[in-house]
């Protein structure tokens, strides 16, 4: 492999929004600079843990950012132990970085955009499931593009 495509890869960085219930996964380009929601995962787990860690060899990622509420608050409730435990144990799963980086409002933005025409057409309740999923890897890309753009202005690692 040339350098140049090297570096090129090495760049791609995976964020994940860790939830009790579900979690958001998104992923940046190859250049690390833009940033896509990816996919939803039940849970918080081990399901979780193992679906991170073969994303993080599947598409070449040189990064993790894992969304945390708390950074600024010191806040500590079952939410941050949940996002913590996963971080320590995701750490030990893969050979890159795993950073947190700042959620505050990541889901109060991903719930501003449109739904998809799927969500928005069948059972109240189907409905409802696909547009909370939606919103889950939408904050993940909020959480990712903040730490992307950071990142990009010197003020990231």
């Amino acid at each position: 492999m040339h350098q140049e495509q090297k570096s090129e890869s090495a760049r791609r960085v995976l964020a994940v929004d860790v939830g009790i219930r579900r979690s958001g996964i998104a992923v940046s380009d190859a250049l690390g600079v833009v940033a896509r929601p990816l996919e939803v995962i039940e849970g918080c787990g081990k399901a979780l843990l193992e679906r991170v860690a073969a994303l993080v060899n599947q598409l070449g990622v040189a990064e993790v950012v894992i969304g945390h509420p708390g950074l600024h608050s010191g806040q500590r409730d079952e939410v941050v132990e949940a996002i913590e435990g996963f971080a320590g144990r995701l750490r030990q799963r893969v050979q890159v970085p795993v950073r947190f980086w700042d959620e505050t409002l990541s889901s109060w933005e991903a719930e501003r955009g449109p739904l998809p025409r799927k969500a928005r057409r069948g059972d109240f309740r189907r409905r409802r499931k696909a547009a909370r999923a939606l919103v889950d890897a939408r904050a993940a890309a909020v959480v990712l593009q903040d730490y992307l753009d950071a990142r990009a202005r010197g003020a990231a690692p």
